[in-house]
């Protein structure tokens, strides 16, 4: 065999059905966007498909559904072909007409011939061609009877295939294994079918010598070979040939692959392609049953495909050059593989495998091509969009790809999912490769030199323009790349040290139209640096970056690969020589503002300063001592104070940090004496200021029933205030009069008391008689403070604390800050028995 192409031949008579599952998610199918196609219930829609051109150009689907009934007399289920015409909706598929007879019985010499065609699974393969659609029958019967002889043939499955022109509507039988041989010639054969049998029998049936159902290829080059997949071979290990075609009466076997597991049904597809772009074309193998060794040395079924790449005169190794194995236990997958074209216009063929059973539903795995054979994991995965609530869907089972349907360029796929009785046309988007060029002038940003101006200050302000350009390429790309500039990405929006000098904000969206016989286009934008003053960070470099997409208009109809983002730096020129490296000489000193540090009283000052080379994100930390609190700032520079941590371990990020010309870290110690110093201001005073006695009117009580009756009210109000500058815990003690020679002098009662801060009495002279009424309008709130009662303290509050104790010997205990007071309020009642 020379160095001409190989393809493959339709599938003829002796194909049973097998259900097996399939992945899906492709490199650039659209996924999402595809048409469906349904059949009659129970039809098996979608055993077999292919494309089909008729002499307009025009591209329609021919679908196998192999147990439709038609109208065919006296014939159940024989199975029928449907024309779906394309378009991206969707529609309504018919009938193609085959066959209108039912069965049909006709004389041969002696003999008489019956033929059976219920139950014939007409539509199991389907092939088109020109204007030629071939249609399948693998269990089309037909029985030979010899009634001289009393012997017959019985109904024997011989398989039989339709030609259709589709110009004048005639149909031609195509049927080899047709013979007029009976029962007794019959005897001596025997017959398997395509894993249909259980495993024992497979394997007990390869002791017959004559078992051996093929999978077939053709080319439709000027010569021709022939591809055969013969899985029950070498006692169920299986081969794979390929025969001469060019021989002229008899098909000699070329080259023979050879299967490495029994009963894997190595040869159960083959599907011909050029995969790696050498002008030869390669040949991929599946084998749905092969068994992977596990962890435990366990065997599962998983599937796999053997790819061979053909090498120079026609040879190819005896062991494959690339396996593509399953994943998912019973998967099925390599049930079918289907060339695809080249997707996406990368120069090399790709192709999809089927694995009906995975996933529960099926998936089908898209593979690309590379110079070196597919791709070793699968690029795409289309997972089955219809679910079955009773038979598994099956999708993925029937494979047909390499044909542009929508005239886009680019080659679609039709997957089968004959469970659920439908087909779903994925259509392949437009690839656009883009690549862009992103630059800037000038490359440094020198703060000193200001070109520009901003347009809404005129402000003079360091200006660079960001250069961009985009070029594309494809078949039938769009124009309209929508495109987004960012400047200063690697800092938070706030923080950027550029922005755009028309808009004042560091990022952009537009569009750009690409005009297709040029393919590129390019913009340019100015950018200016912000004022010094508005950020920190002068060391770190400034990210431009430039990111690209296809606009909403076009992104269901092209698929954008290559580069999709460019990113390009600039830096900030600073006052450290030539090199722009800083080698700053840090020297700190520090020195307080008084031999002593009152608390309370105003911080000393830390002094710093640098020399030679400018030093940038200098940090100063001061720490204090235990229990000294930082309180603010003052700074004759615009500096920041916060909180610094530490990176942690550097080399868990293949970090360093270096200083080579000085290692060691500036460090001053002030010491500073503290002293704690407070000037505190006592008043006080008595409402009324003095009594008028006697009153008039006036009646005496033995036994007073209210305050009224005990005498006229006398309030005495003492206030502490600190004038600082430290704070003081302060102790007020109030020694107050209430008895004379044993009779009240005055008569101390209860009042509203604060509750934050600390009051207690020793004296149990506190509202003996018990005059103090709830709700009284003169007392108010009734708190009565009784020996040794601490009230809890509140937070404390700045300004003048109000506190209403009421005792003959008062203490006060509260803690006051600079410029705060208390208050003190005694309320009593004088005597009036005594008074006078």
């Amino acid at each position: 065999m020379e160095e001409h192409r190989i393809h493959m031949i339709i599938q003829m008579m002796g194909l049973l059905l097998f259900a097996l599952p399939h992945y899906s998610d492709t490199l650039n199918l659209n996924l999402v966007n595809f048409t469906e196609f349904s059949g009659p219930e129970g039809s098996f829609f979608g055993f077999s498909a292919d494309f089909y051109q008729f002499s307009n150009n025009t591209i329609s689907v021919v679908v196998g559904a192999p147990r439709a009934n038609t109208s065919q007399p006296g014939v159940t289920e024989a199975g029928a072909v449907y024309l779906c015409p394309w378009a991206q909706t969707g529609g309504a598929c018919t009938t193609m007409t085959f066959d209108t007879k039912g069965d049909e019985v006709y004389p041969h010499q002696n003999l008489g011939i019956r033929s059976s065609k219920s139950h014939q699974w007409f539509g199991a393969t389907v092939r088109s061609s020109g204007n030629y659609i071939v249609a399948c029958a693998p269990l089309f019967h037909w029985n030979v009877i010899d009634v001289g002889k009393r012997d017959e043939a019985q109904n024997t499955p011989v398989g039989n295939c339709l030609v259709l022109n589709t110009l004048t509507g005639k149909t031609v039988d195509f049927s080899p294994c047709k013979e007029v041989m009976t029962e007794k010639v019959y005897k001596a054969l025997k017959y398997s079918q395509i894993i249909s049998a259980g495993l024992l029998d497979i394997v007990n049936s390869a002791k017959r010598q004559n078992a051996k159902p093929y999978v077939t290829g053709q080319t439709h080059s000027p010569e021709t070979d022939y591809v055969v997949g013969v899985p029950n071979d070498r006692n169920t290990a299986g081969t794979v040939k390929i025969y001469n075609g060019n021989a002229i009466n008899f098909l000699g076997v070329k080259h023979t692959f050879l299967g490495s597991q029994v009963a894997s049904y190595f040869g159960h597809s083959v599907a011909v392609t050029d995969i790696n772009n050498d002008g030869r074309d390669d040949i991929l193998i599946g084998a749905p049953l092969f068994m992977e060794r596990v962890s435990g040395q366990q065997l599962q079924e998983v599937g796999q495909v053997s790819v061979y790449l053909q090498r120079e005169r026609s040879t190819f190794h005896s062991k494959p050059d690339q396996k593509l194995t399953g994943s998912h236990v019973y998967g099925r997958f390599g049930s079918t593989i289907a060339p695809l074209g080249d997707l996406d216009k990368d120069g090399f063929n790709d192709v999809a495998v089927g694995a009906p059973s995975s996933g529960v539903e099926g998936r089908v795995f898209i593979y690309m091509g590379t110079s070196n054979g597919l791709s070793p994991q699968y690029t795409q995965v289309i997972e089955s969009p219809f679910q079955s609530l009773g038979s598994p869907a099956q999708f993925g089972f029937t494979l047909r790809g390499a044909v542009d349907i929508d005239s886009n360029g680019y080659p679609d796929l039709i997957v089968g999912a004959w469970g659920v009785n439908k087909i779903a046309v994925y259509r392949a988007q437009a690839v656009v490769m883009a690549k862009t060029q992103l630059s800037l002038y000038p490359d440094f940003l020198n703060p000193d030199v200001k070109e520009c101006e901003r347009p809404t200050t005129n402000e003079p302000v360091a200006c660079f323009t960001v250069m961009m350009c985009i070029s594309v390429s494809g078949h039938s790309i769009p124009q309209e790349i929508d495109a987004e500039l960012q400047l200063d990405k690697m800092k938070q929006p706030m923080a950027r040290r550029t922005q755009l000098l028309q808009t004042n904000l560091p990022q952009e969206y537009f569009q750009l139209t690409i005009q297709r016989d040029v393919g590129v286009v390019c913009r340019n934008q100015t950018a200016y640096l912000r004022h010094e003053s508005e950020f920190k960070d002068k060391l770190s470099p400034i990210f431009i970056s430039l990111n690209y997409s296809l606009s909403n208009s076009n992104s269901q109809e092209a698929l954008l690969h290559g580069q999709r983002a460019v990113v390009t730096q600039t830096r900030i020129i600073l006052d450290c020589g030539e090199d722009n490296i800083c080698v700053p000489d840090l020297r700190l000193t520090a020195e307080a503002g008084t031999d002593r540090l009152l608390i309370g009283d105003d911080h000393p000052a830390l002094l710093r300063r640098t020399e030679e080379r400018g030093a940038y994100e200098t940090e100063l930390e001061i720490i204090p001592p235990t229990n000294i609190h930082y309180q603010s700032m003052v700074t004759d520079r615009e500096l920041q104070a916060g909180l610094f941590f530490s990176v942690g371990n550097l080399e868990e990020v293949e970090s360093q940090v270096k200083n080579s010309q000085n290692p060691d870290s500036n460090v001053a110690h002030l010491r500073i004496d503290v002293s704690a110093v407070a000037a505190l201001e006592m008043r006080g005073g008595s409402s009324p200021p003095e009594c008028v006695l006697p009153i008039a009117k006036w009646e005496e009580k033995e036994q007073p029933a209210d305050l009224e009756e005990v005498g006229p009210l006398v309030e005495h109000v003492y206030e502490l205030r600190n004038l600082g500058p430290s704070t003081v815990n302060a102790r007020v003690e109030v020694e107050f009069p209430t008895r004379h020679h044993g009779d009240f002098l005055l008569y101390v009662f209860a009042n509203a008391s604060e509750d934050f801060l600390t009051c207690h009495t020793d004296s149990p002279d506190i509202d003996p008689y018990q005059l103090v009424k709830t709700g009284n309008a003169t007392v108010g709130t009734v708190y009565k403070v009784k020996q040794n009662e601490v009230a809890r303290p509140e937070t404390q509050r700045k300004g003048t604390v109000h506190v209403n104790c009421t005792s003959g010997d008062t203490c006060l205990k509260v803690c006051l800050e600079r410029g705060w007071s208390a208050v003190v309020k005694v309320m009593s009642r004088l005597g009036y028995r005594l008074s006078w």
